[in-house]
Protein backbone atom coordinates (compact mmCIF):
# COMPACT_ATOMS: atom_id res chain seq x y z
CA UNK A 1 0.00 0.00 0.00
CA UNK A 2 1.38 3.07 -0.88
CA UNK A 3 1.91 6.22 1.39
CA UNK A 4 -0.17 9.22 0.81
CA UNK A 5 1.48 12.30 1.31
CA UNK A 6 -1.64 14.11 -0.30
CA UNK A 7 -1.85 15.85 -3.36
CA UNK A 8 1.95 17.15 -5.06
CA UNK A 9 0.86 20.48 -5.07
CA UNK A 10 -0.19 20.61 -1.07
CA UNK A 11 2.95 18.78 -0.51
CA UNK A 12 5.20 21.40 -2.50
CA UNK A 13 3.46 24.28 -1.08
CA UNK A 14 4.30 23.08 2.68
CA UNK A 15 7.85 22.48 1.23
CA UNK A 16 7.95 26.37 -0.11
CA UNK A 17 6.03 27.63 3.28
CA UNK A 18 8.56 25.89 5.88
CA UNK A 19 11.72 27.33 3.23
CA UNK A 20 10.49 30.98 3.29
CA UNK A 21 10.83 31.21 7.33
CA UNK A 22 13.17 33.94 7.80
CA UNK A 23 16.49 33.15 9.11
CA UNK A 24 18.64 35.86 10.69
CA UNK A 25 21.29 36.44 7.81
CA UNK A 26 23.82 33.51 8.07
CA UNK A 27 27.78 33.51 7.73
CA UNK A 28 29.00 31.13 5.13
CA UNK A 29 28.75 27.97 7.10
CA UNK A 30 25.25 28.24 8.33
CA UNK A 31 24.74 29.42 4.45
CA UNK A 32 26.06 26.08 3.37
CA UNK A 33 23.97 24.03 5.56
CA UNK A 34 21.00 26.00 4.21
CA UNK A 35 22.10 25.21 0.65
CA UNK A 36 22.17 21.07 1.48
CA UNK A 37 19.25 21.39 3.93
CA UNK A 38 17.24 22.75 0.23
CA UNK A 39 19.10 20.43 -1.94
CA UNK A 40 17.76 17.48 0.40
CA UNK A 41 14.20 18.98 0.49
CA UNK A 42 13.97 19.24 -3.50
CA UNK A 43 15.12 16.10 -3.72
CA UNK A 44 13.29 14.15 -1.62
CA UNK A 45 10.01 16.16 -2.71
CA UNK A 46 11.02 15.05 -6.22
CA UNK A 47 11.36 11.68 -5.26
CA UNK A 48 7.52 11.69 -3.38
CA UNK A 49 6.57 12.94 -6.70
CA UNK A 50 8.14 10.67 -9.37
CA UNK A 51 6.68 7.37 -6.36
CA UNK A 52 2.89 9.01 -6.83
CA UNK A 53 2.99 9.25 -10.03
CA UNK A 54 4.65 5.54 -10.70
CA UNK A 55 2.20 4.94 -8.02
CA UNK A 56 -0.78 6.43 -9.96
CA UNK A 57 0.26 5.12 -13.58
CA UNK A 58 0.25 1.29 -12.03
CA UNK A 59 -3.05 1.58 -10.43
CA UNK A 60 -4.62 3.04 -13.86
CA UNK A 61 -2.86 0.27 -15.82
CA UNK A 62 -4.09 -2.30 -12.92
CA UNK A 63 -7.33 -1.00 -13.84
CA UNK A 64 -7.25 -1.34 -17.25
Amino acid sequence: MPVNFGSDERFLHSLTVSANVSLPCPDREHLSQIIIATSVAVGFADAVISFNTVTRRRAAAAVT
